[in-house]
């Protein structure tokens, strides 16, 4: 099905890779649909032949599914608009909005599916073991392992969180299923009714999906860390280039999935030649934005080559550094005699939740007079978003 699907979309959008993404999650999102509402119908049949509570919740589950499939393809096709003047980075996002509803609706569901548990377990009906009602039970395990398959396959081209999310909830799925048929075998063989147990056992799981859902897309939301592959390719090809000493300051900004823009600044010679090195920076932000798709701003930092005298300070500071809880890193190290002064200024990087700086400072300066008696020393502390 997976090679059908991409032999389809190479037919129809050829070389353009965001046609690709948009076709490929479209047809993932409407096959969710109709499994979801086939397993939906199997399952309510399962649960009115055996009377099983946790069949008709698993059921439910399936609706939910379904309605979240349908989200989905909401938001992955808002997510393809073109920018406008009003949202010039785009409508990427909508599909961690659509990711977002998605969890939101999958909690909601749990709630309800807990509640009928509990009303289950203080009101319990007997239930009917229905071979038919079983047998259509079980039929639904298939389709929900083959789903979720297909999704991850689709998820790994595309990388859509709400299909990775949906990957996750139709593997569970599969598990609730067994957990409900197991039920139904114990209430035929013993006699006693496990229905409310399995109910609970049920609402829990379609709960930890729609919350891992929900915690993973607030995170992405309010700027957490982005692709982590991407990131290393960047900086792998940044540094590939003439000229470049040494890379810092470097920030990704996700403005959704395959939306990304980033910055960053690369060490240059100061004694090189200076068109020759901004002609390098220019194809560098060309070719990346065309290799990656990453509109990507390269700012230019000349750096000197540290004199000798000032050389194992350089390295004795940095190693200084690093031996700090959190470990900090150094650059820019610049060295010069001020009025026969021995005058030093470099940078140092610190995770963005590091608030210690004016009680840092001090210790490093003792630190700096140590291994360069009576220099003055200048320290600017720059936020590190990303390791480089």
């Amino acid at each position: 099905m997976y090679r059908l699907l991409t032999a389809a979309v190479l037919r129809r959008a050829g070389s353009d890779e965001r046609r690709q993404r948009t076709l490929m999650n479209t047809a993932a999102s409407v096959a969710g649909i109709a499994v979801n509402l086939l397993l939906f119908a199997l399952k309510l049949a399962a649960s009115l032949l055996s009377g099983s509570l946790a069949a008709a919740a698993d059921a439910i589950n399936n609706l939910s599914d379904a309605a979240s499939s349908v989200m989905a393809l909401f938001s992955v096709r808002l997510a393809e608009k073109h920018a406008t003047e009003k949202n010039p980075f785009g409508f990427g996002r909508a599909e961690y909005l659509g990711a977002l509803g998605v969890g939101l609706l999958i909690v909601l569901m749990a709630l309800e599916l807990f509640l009928s548990a509990l009303r289950s377990l203080f009101s319990p009906e007997s239930a009917v073991f229905s071979l038919s009602g079983f047998l259509l039970l079980f039929s639904g395990i298939p389709f929900k392992l083959w789903l979720s398959l297909f999704y991850r396959r689709v998820h790994r081209h595309t990388n859509s969180p709400v299909l990775k999310a949906a990957e996750a909830d139709s593997r569970s799925d599969c598990l609730v299923t067994g957990g409900v048929l197991l039920s139904m075998l114990v209430g035929h063989l013993t006699g006693f009714n496990p229905d409310g147990w399995i109910s609970l056992l049920v609402a829990a799981f379609v709960f930890m999906s729609g919350f891992t859902v929900i915690r993973d897309t607030v995170t992405r939301l309010l700027g957490g860390t982005p692709d982590r592959e991407l990131a290393e390719k960047l900086l792998k090809k940044v540094r590939s280039y003439p000229y470049i000493l040494d890379v810092h300051d470097y920030v990704l900004h996700d403005y959704g999935p395959g939306r990304c823009m980033a910055s960053i600044h690369a060490e240059v010679p100061a004694d090189g030649d200076l068109l020759r090195m901004h002609d390098v920076i220019d194809r560098m932000e060309h070719e990346i934005e065309a290799e990656f798709h990453v509109p990507i701003c390269v700012h230019m930092d000349p750096v000197t080559v540290t004199p000798g005298p000032a050389r194992d300070t350089e390295a004795a500071l940095h190693a200084f550094l690093l031996s700090l809880d959190p470990p900090l890193h150094l650059h820019d190290f610049h060295y010069a005699l001020q009025d026969g002064i021995p005058s030093i200024s470099f940078d140092v990087d610190v995770p963005p939740s590091f608030l210690d700086m004016d009680t840092v400072a001090p210790v490093i300066r003792k630190k700096a007079d140590e291994l360069l008696p009576g220099c003055l020393c200048d320290i600017h502390f720059d936020k590190e978003y990303y390791h480089v």
